[in-house]
């Protein structure tokens, strides 16, 4: 899947109770370490943009849950930046590493979000 995320839902209903997936704030959850990041690239059409008028930063979030072997899955937009770079933005992400987050000692899984920004 190459091209942009899909819209998150207005809402997430995670819990571990629920549907097994921790959050911030899930109490005993250690939340997941970044192993390693991958770059973003800016886009050709961006680069148009920002040249003709932009002038502040593009920036994108998405959500993602980080699975028990630490690969985030389920990439989700919250907020678009426009311009081909929520593709990019999901791209970079996917190859995205973490420590997965624990629950006494046992990976869980774990939603977070990422804010993606260029220039």
């Amino acid at each position: 899947n190459a091209g942009a995320p899909t819209a998150c839902p207005a809402k997430f209903d995670d819990s571990l109770e629920s549907n097994g997936i921790a959050n911030k704030g899930a109490e005993g959850v250690t939340p997941p370490g970044v192993k390693s990041m991958a770059e973003a690239e800016i886009t050709d059409k961006a680069l148009r943009a920002e040249r003709k008028k932009h002038g502040a930063p593009f920036e994108a979030e998405v959500s993602f849950i980080v699975d028990v072997n630490g690969i985030p899955q389920e990439i989700c937009l919250m907020q678009a930046a426009g311009y081909g770079l929520d593709a990019e933005a999901a791209r970079a992400v996917r190859q995205y590493r973490f420590e997965p987050a624990t629950k006494d000692g046992k990976p869980v899984p774990f939603r977070t979000n990422a804010e993606i920004r260029w220039f």
